[in-house]
Formats: C-alpha cells, structure tokens, sequence
C-alpha cells in the first residue's frame, strides 16, 4: 500500500473507515471529472496555435548615445548604412521579423526631413 494511503485507511476514533474510503472514492471521482472536462482548454489545438506569418519577434534598436546603433558618433552616412544593413542582416538570421528604432530623444530625425 502506498505511504500516503496508509493514514488515511488507519482506523480513527472519530472517522470510521467506511468514511475514509467514501472520502478517497469521492476525491478520485472529482479529480476524473475535472480532468475530462478542463483538459479540452489545457490542450493547444491546431487553430490555436499563430501561423508563422503572424508571430511576432521584435528587437528595440536605440540610437540614443550610440547604445545600439551606430556604433559611435561622427560616421559617414554610407558608414551608418553599412552597420544598419549588417545588423538587419544578423536579426533576420537570428528569426527577427520586426524592428522598433528609436530615434533620438531630441526629436532629432536621423533622415531629412521638413519637420
């Protein structure tokens, strides 16, 4: 008989052991009916599950203080393209699909622009 039973099988003064059994019946009849009906929302079924093309994997490049990119001030602008396409390149080999660039924090643009 398994250790954890025994107690419970133990005849008590004040449980009887057609409680105790009644109680252990009791218990494994809940547990069975909990498992067939929870187990439908537990399981990922197939319309569940994202299509590829809709997963998300984001990387947050900051340009603030050269943290990310580029990698220190003063580059030439083909230089600057250079070290984006490189690391554009390394992401997507990697599984990124998505890139949030945070531009500078004094509402610089890193582009020209009329604003």
């Amino acid at each position: 008989m398994t250790s954890f039973l025994k107690p419970l099988l133990e005849v008590n003064h004040s449980l009887g052991i057609l409680r105790k059994v009644s109680f252990i019946i009791i218990t494994l009849i809940t547990t069975q009916i909990v498992t067939v009906f929870a187990s439908p929302y537990t399981q990922t079924t197939e319309w569940m599950k994202p299509k590829e093309a809709s997963v998300l994997r984001a990387v947050w490049v900051s340009t603030i203080y050269n943290m990310d990119w580029p990698s220190k001030p003063g580059l030439s602008v083909a230089a600057q393209k250079r070290e984006y396409l490189d690391m554009l390149d390394k992401l997507h080999a990697m599984g990124i699909n998505t890139v949030f660039v945070q531009v500078r924090g004094a509402s610089d643009a890193i582009y020209p622009s009329k604003y």
